[in-house]
């Protein structure tokens, strides 16, 4: 009982798929020691960004990551303008965030595949192949490689597009100061660059064309069909015009590798592509890869009780986007809306990961532990949550840190059951949640999600 939900970061990077990973943990094991011991926030933040600056190097070109790069600037602002004393409200951070959600579904993944007894099942599992050999790039990626590099499309861009969906928040702010010289922002309306509204519909477009909103490998391509889902795509342009986060994300997704390979902002020779090799790109990868990656990153910030037609999203059509949702709730336990981040970054560690094969499906047993809080800092996070709940009136009662820890997982767990579909497909999830206290550990909550 002594380590449950509790893990090193030593541990985790053996975790990770070796014939990966081997080059990169060096600085992701900065990023886990940063976070688990922990360090400033600010170091937290610098070192993901190292660490997540060099896969993105790796994918074609240094120039793609820079808006990562650029993202910790215009959070740091975030966190000043959204706070809000007397509600309890404040900005989340999404940077660390991003990091943890990537971390956590690359173990996850990378346990699934040391299950797999042989590479269909790696394909079965995950709807990946080896990328076709006649992409214009030296070297098309193998099938793992490649599911790698679907994820760290997916988990690292996934919230990139926060700061749009916060203008009104960002407005506000500004607001609170500049009232004292008798001065007011009325409105704050970001332009869209007419590039970008004009081909927005054929991003979604290419969204919304996998066959039956399901990933279908073949011959290193995904099935697509001239009969688009028109409700996947209405919803993904209803929430393209409301900044929904997620669909501006991926929007930025296809825009980025747009610009990379079309205006030329890279900077390998071996990437300057011929006209030809520029329509081969955009057929093979650009309405491929990326638009499987955007695909997910626009999935999961919907709201399912707005649009429930497009969920719950099922294992085997949408793995990776299953996964995205997964990992996504499972780190809303790590920002609570309301209470500091200084506070929070004492109530946990990293979730243990055990994954089990059983008659063909994984099992993926989620373990967190909360560490006790002395008297003043349990108060102080009580305090905060009731400030914020009354803001939001929520009236749910709450007594205790260990309430609140339920009521936390009962709301993810809500979601979770809403957006995904446990009954079929290859992944059944159990998630236990533990606080930590001197004489004993108590169970707070033990959810296994196999039906509805």
């Amino acid at each position: 009982m002594k380590n449950l939900g509790n893990i090193s970061p030593d541990k985790i990077i053996k975790e990770l798929h070796e014939e990966y990973f081997s080059e990169y943990s060096d600085d992701i094991k900065k990023v886990l020691e940063c976070i688990y011991y922990p360090k400033p926030f600010d170091e937290q933040i610098e070192e993901s960004r190292k660490s997540l600056g060099i896969f993105w190097e790796r994918y074609y070109s240094p120039e793609i990551s820079e808006i990562l790069n650029s993202f910790p600037k215009i959070q740091r602002a975030l966190f000043g303008l959204e706070e809000d004393f007397s509600s309890g409200s404040r900005y989340r951070d999404h940077y660390v965030h991003m990091f943890n959600v990537f971390i956590t579904g690359a173990r996850i993944i990378s346990k699934i595949i040391d299950l797999c007894d042989n590479e269909n099942d790696i394909e079965e599992v995950f709807k990946i192949q080896s990328e076709p050999e006649d992409i214009p790039f030296p070297k098309p990626y193998k099938k793992i490689e490649r599911l790698f590099f679907l994820w760290v499309l997916i988990s690292t861009f996934h919230d990139i597009g926060i700061p749009i969906e916060h203008l009104d928040k960002i407005k506000n702010g500004i607001n609170k100061f500049i009232k004292f010289f008798g001065l007011k922002i009325d409105t704050l309306i970001p332009i869209k660059d007419h590039t970008i509204i004009e081909q927005a519909g054929y991003f979604i477009d290419n969204m919304s064309s996998f066959d039956n909103v399901s990933i279908v490998p073949i011959n290193g391509l995904y099935k697509k069909t001239p009969n688009i889902n028109n409700y996947l795509k209405q919803c993904l342009l209803r929430e393209f015009s409301n900044n929904n986060h997620g669909v501006i994300s991926a929007v930025c997704l296809f825009n980025s590798f747009i610009e990379t390979f079309l205006v030329g902002k890279h900077s390998k020779p071996t990437y300057d592509l011929t006209k030809e090799q520029y329509d081969v790109f955009t057929e093979k990868i650009l309405e491929q890869d990326v638009s499987r990656a955007a695909l997910a990153i626009a999935y999961h910030n919907i709201k399912y009780d707005i649009y429930p037609k497009i969920f719950p999203v099922k294992s085997q059509s949408l793995p990776l986007t299953f996964i995205l949702i997964l990992c996504d709730e499972i780190q809303e336990a790590f920002r609570h809306e309301g209470i500091n981040f200084i506070g929070l970054s004492k109530l946990n560690t990293f979730p243990v990961i055990d994954v089990k094969k059983t008659k063909g499906k994984f099992s993926i047993t989620i373990t967190i532990k909360y560490k006790e809080l002395d008297k003043n800092e349990e108060n102080d996070v009580l305090k905060q949550y009731y400030n914020y709940s009354k803001d939001i009136h929520d009236s749910r009662t709450v007594n205790s840190f260990e309430d609140l820890i339920g009521l936390t997982w009962d709301n993810i767990f809500s979601v979770l059951t809403n957006k995904l579909d446990f009954v079929e497909g290859f992944f059944d999830v159990r998630i236990q949640v533990y606080h930590a206290k001197k004489n004993n550990t108590k169970l707070i909550c033990n959810k296994t999600f196999t039906d509805k």
